[in-house]
């Protein structure tokens, strides 16, 4: 009786499932978005209201197309046409895959960066989600509260190689607002972050105009780096910057050739020129303050990789 049963509700699953994807486009909730920063993959999805009072502000609720297997986890950014604007991006903060005809989730909208250079120099930027962290003191009587602010945040993030390596009192910057870590907190799910942060002063030598603050890590040179030039963080809409990049040993240039790739921006917002194995050209074709491009060069010979992220910026 127990394999009768199962096979049953396999069957009534699998009848469901199919279902839902004969209609799923037809939702008025439906809509198309890519994942991870990579705009060459379409997905299907619907994306809809969460609570009552959270349908102006607040999460959204997310349910992928009936996939043949899950194609999102906890911590993927999603990016959609949100109020018919440009691309926004969102971090999936929950998600049940027990049905394939239900994977459903919730996800927030990222409002800021989380910026930070690595003890090379390397500035690391990923989109992140900046909530309060207020705290309420209780009457004696009743279940009601008054707000205590404390000046502190919670910067939702997601969990990767780069983001792992963030620990207490690391200093960060927000729209020219100096935080520190108190506390980190992944122990909810292993592919997003939680931090806790408290307002802290600005120090010399934090770059307000870049939300980059200053850290105790010291800079480190290694010798046999590739270097990329120039050093710079942004190109103007419309504007054309040429680069160089080329391997060394000690302050030896070498003769290696790159391979040029860019990802984390649509194709459509800029025009990649490889001039030869050495020098490359950007054109910025319109402005996207989602987050950088990252450009990524790989020596052809030792396969040694560099990288560095450029903002594409407005027209002044």
């Amino acid at each position: 009786m127990g394999i009768l049963t199962n096979n049953s509700s396999n069957s009534n699953t699998s009848s469901i499932t199919e279902l839902t994807k004969g209609s799923f486009t037809e939702n008025p909730d439906y809509n198309q978005v890519y994942k991870n920063f990579n705009y060459d993959k379409i997905y299907d999805a619907w994306i809809y209201e969460g609570n009552k009072e959270d349908k102006i502000v607040g999460y959204k609720m997310f349910q992928s197309y009936p996939y043949d297997k899950p194609e999102f986890k906890i911590g993927d950014y999603i990016h959609w046409n949100y109020n018919h604007k440009e691309l926004s991006t969102w971090l999936l903060t929950s998600l049940d895959t027990q049905y394939l005809y239900n994977v459903t989730g919730r996800m927030l909208e990222c409002n800021n960066s989380l910026r930070w250079k690595d003890g090379k120099g390397k500035i690391n930027c990923y989109p992140c989600v900046i909530k309060d962290a207020l705290t309420y003191t209780n009457f004696k009587w009743g279940n009601s509260g008054i707000v205590q602010s404390g000046g502190d945040i919670v910067v939702l993030v997601q969990r990767n190689d780069k983001t792992s390596q963030i620990d207490i009192n690391d200093r960060f910057i927000f729209t020219g607002v100096a935080f520190k870590v108190k506390q980190k907190f992944n122990e909810l799910n292993p592919d997003y972050l939680e931090l806790y942060m408290m307002k802290v002063p600005e120090l010399e030598g934090d770059d307000l105009n870049n939300n980059i603050a200053i850290n105790d890590t010291p800079e480190t040179v290694i010798k046999g780096d590739i270097r990329i030039d120039p050093n710079i963080t942004e190109i103007l809409e419309d504007n054309i910057q040429a680069f160089n990049v080329y391997s060394y040993n000690g302050n030896e240039k070498l003769e290696n050739t790159f391979t040029i790739t860019i990802e984390n921006v649509p194709t459509e917002n800029y025009e990649l020129n490889i001039v030869n194995g050495n020098n490359f050209t950007i054109k910025n074709v319109k402005q996207y303050d989602k987050n950088p491009m990252t450009i990524i060069c790989e020596d052809t010979i030792s396969k040694k990789t560099e990288s560095i992220q450029i903002w594409l910026g407005g027209n002044w």
